[in-house]
């Protein structure tokens, strides 16, 4: 059953192309990779305005590299999404599925719902980075920004940990690494724009971007490094907030505040762009450059009220249903026995689970007759693995112009917020899509292969592979040139292994 639906679901196929050329023979350690990290970055924006002559940089680099649609973890958020991407395997196996591990209930009614913000943190990753994995062999890397790495691993090199920050002092390896960067600043999660306050957001949001460029270039001219890794998370949080501005057919477009703000998101990948032209002079031919963002974007026409949908959905009998985060259909069941459970609760389980997956496929928005979900899953048909067993339950991909907002129920019951209900107009205008960004250029890749079938996972292993290093077993993404990679029987079905580069082995191109 997992086979044949690994197989048809476009979100988690693993089938792959040739993408990387190979020699046939194990990669020298001369050999680098600068991945450049944009989380949010779209090619809906990008493609017209790299044709438009708008973003030069970006569009030489389509012009000389490959490129294809990234296809992003489910749930598309920053943490499960990244953590597969430097891991190289499925939440299921590193253990990070959202923002939030952990929504505590009240003693009582589901309105009583606590959010205990405990955050996802590196703490909680089961399975090793990429430069965990390099130190371990001798190889340094430079590493920045990348969200969930918070606190710093030890390793070879130096790391600056992403958000969330367990710590404002904490937060580099080595430690004292920070007295480097006086200067630098962490991103701050949950930042939102006030009312009326747009300018001194921007002007944040752009600091930060500067000071946090101002470092790359510095770690580049002083660092030794065969892997760099650096994520910029400018483009998703101005996207979030400022798409309403630049598209009229938004419910919040502001025909006043579209003057000053209609171009904020070009402007923001025009910054990006620059960041992109000053870096490429500074790679040398033996560098590999990937660029890839974590997910899409895209606007946000409808919210839906995950609690009040919850409340009118389920009854509350021996299973409570809690969202298994601040956004998204994605959906815990908790009982108060601990399992395993009795046939009585197991029933009880199934019947609660088939009950909501229901109301989720047949949730339509009164206005439009549309449907709100495209596509329910259960949580073992997307994950596998030791920590498989604390996934959600199921989980729904909102149709494209929907997203479920879960922080707190309303008197009203109001499933679909009023345009001007303050959770509408003042947060997000736009969220993450499941097709994301991957260009990757340079001496060891072919130019011009897109429209290939990539995933998130298949980042870290495809690193391994241009720094000549052997693919752990373990892991679930697969190198971007190996079209014959062998199946493994003990290993569940859709999750295949690499064959290791040696200088026995040959590789077609």
């Amino acid at each position: 059953m997992k086979k044949k639906l690994l197989q048809s679901s476009p979100f988690i196929s693993f089938a792959l192309v040739l993408v990387l050329l190979s020699s046939g023979c194990a990669r020298a350690p001369k050999q680098k990779v600068f991945v450049l990290g944009i989380d949010g970055l779209t090619f809906d924006l990008l493609v017209p305005w790299a044709k438009e002559g708008k973003l030069p940089n970006f569009a030489k680099l389509l012009e000389e590299g490959s490129s294809t649609q990234l296809i992003s973890a489910v749930p598309p958020s920053s943490p499960p999404a990244w953590t597969s991407a430097v891991t190289g395997v499925n939440p299921g196996k590193h253990g990070i599925f959202g923002f939030v591990k952990g929504l505590k209930f009240s003693a009582g009614k589901h309105h009583d719902l606590i959010h205990d913000l405990y955050y996802y943190t590196s703490r909680d990753r089961r399975a090793d980075p990429l430069w965990v994995i390099l130190s371990e062999r001798g190889r340094r890397s430079v590493v920045m920004n990348v969200p969930c790495s918070s606190p710093p691993d030890r390793m070879k090199g130096v790391m600056i940990s992403g958000f969330p920050h367990t710590s404002q002092t904490n937060f580099t390896y080595p430690p004292e690494y920070r007295f480097k960067i006086p200067d630098y600043r962490n991103d701050i999660y949950g930042q939102i724009v006030q009312i009326n306050g747009e300018e001194a957001f921007l002007e944040d949001m752009n600091d930060i971007m500067d000071r946090r460029a101002t470092v790359v270039f510095k770690l580049l001219e002083e660092e030794s490094w065969e892997l760099f890794f650096v994520v910029f998370t400018i483009a998703d949080r101005v996207q979030h907030y400022f798409w309403k501005f630049m598209d009229p057919k938004h419910p919040n477009w502001d025909p006043v505040k579209a003057q000053l703000y209609s171009n904020i998101v070009l402007e923001t990948y025009q910054r990006l762009d620059q960041v992109v032209g000053k870096l490429r002079p500074k790679l040398d031919s033996q560098t590999t450059l990937v660029l890839m963002s974590d997910h899409g974007f895209g606007p946000v026409y409808q919210l839906v009220n995950g609690q009040n949908f919850i409340d009118q959905a389920v009854p509350r009998d021996v299973f409570r249903v809690m969202a298994a985060d601040h956004f998204g259909a994605s959906f815990h069941l908790t009982s108060k026995k601990d399992p395993p459970y009795d046939s009585k609760t197991r029933e009880a389980y199934a019947q609660t689970k088939e009950l909501l997956k229901s109301k989720l496929e047949q949730l339509r928005d009164p206005a439009t007759g549309q449907k709100v979900i495209s596509k329910v899953f259960e949580g073992d048909e997307l994950y596998w693995g030791p920590y498989a067993n604390v996934a959600p339950d199921l989980l729904g991909l909102e149709t494209e112009g929907y997203l479920f907002w879960n922080w707190n129920p309303t008197e009203d019951g109001r499933l679909f917020p009023l345009h001007d209900d303050p959770i509408f107009s003042r947060f997000f205008s736009a969220y993450h899509k499941m097709n994301g960004v991957l260009i990757i250029t340079g001496a060891n890749v072919q130019r011009g292969v897109n429209n290939f079938d990539a995933q998130i996972a298949d980042i870290a292993p495809s690193v391994l592979y241009l720094l000549g290093e052997p693919i752990p077993q373990e892991m679930d993404g697969r190198i971007l040139d190996a079209p014959h990679a062998p199946a493994n029987p003990d290993r569940p079905a859709g999750c295949l292994t690499q064959p290791k580069p040696s200088t026995s082995s040959s590789r077609s191109s």
